[in-house]
């Protein structure tokens, strides 16, 4: 992990201004992005919580999730396309 954060509002923040999404250690969405994407496009910090402890959280590009379903070979969730129809 190169980067740690004293709480999670500086994460969103720094994710924010650099047009990122999050994904905390332990959801599903962590866990698919971390199997799916490369490293360079994977960032895991580390997040000091409220309590003291330390979490991990991935950061992403926002059009990464195009590439996590072509990886899982799903259709694109913004594929817009009626679906067949028997006329």
């Amino acid at each position: 992990m190169a980067h740690e954060f004293a709480s999670i509002r500086q994460v969103h923040e720094y994710a924010r201004a650099r047009r990122l999404e999050i994904a905390v250690e332990g959801t599903a969405a962590f866990n698919r992005r971390r199997r799916y994407l490369w490293p360079d496009r994977f960032q895991v910090v580390a997040v000091r919580t409220r309590n003291g402890g330390i979490i991990q959280v991935g950061m992403f590009k926002e059009d990464s999730e195009t590439e996590v379903m072509a990886m899982e070979g799903k259709p694109r969730s913004s594929d817009n396309s009626p679906p067949n129809s028997a006329a």
